[in-house]
């Protein structure tokens, strides 16, 4: 878990900050409208963990994803779940069918979420301008949890294995 490591938490949580300002949908005119959407994400989780997770998964992974769980009578979106990047894969399992056309293009558009093939209409993806900071820092990062491991290490003063005498 490299939220362990006090810099990168105290990095992630001064991004995520931006969750808290106010989101607005405006019209073609550049006139605040009201959605339901907007109003509240997800019925279970308040609008601002909701958009802190989605934040830390662009930060972290590059992609994050919504599940649609309610619609509009006309399809719109009304209601969404955070889905955790890590779950969610464009490739099917090692062990699953899939019906490609000769392109090798899937047509039936399908979302592996845990592994289970889903309807990809049902979800919105996020992409991040940025690569993922746990690709493109993963060296930076192994050794600053391999630092904090030895300087708790030497915080618990362990007794010395051995004494040395001249």
């Amino acid at each position: 878990d490299d939220l362990r490591v006090m810099a990168i938490l105290k990095g992630r949580n001064m991004i995520c900050n931006i969750a808290t300002l106010p989101l607005v949908l405006l019209n073609q005119d550049r006139k605040a409208v009201s959605d339901p959407l907007f109003d509240q994400f997800d019925p279970q989780v308040a609008n601002v963990v909701h958009l802190a997770l989605t934040i830390e998964d662009l930060l972290f992974d590059g992609i994050a994803w919504w599940e649609v769980t309610d619609r509009h009578p006309l399809g719109r979106p009304r209601h969404v779940k955070h889905i955790d990047s890590r779950r969610v894969s464009l490739n099917p399992p090692r062990n699953g069918i899939i019906n490609r056309l000769p392109s090798g293009i899937d047509p039936d558009a399908v979302l592996y979420v845990d592994g289970e093939p889903k309807n990809a209409y049902n979800y919105l993806r996020f992409d991040s301008p940025n690569p993922p900071f746990l690709s493109a820092a993963r060296r930076a990062i192994k050794r600053a949890v391999l630092l904090e491991m030895a300087a708790e290490m030497y915080a618990e003063n362990p007794a010395p294995n051995d004494y040395f005498t001249p």
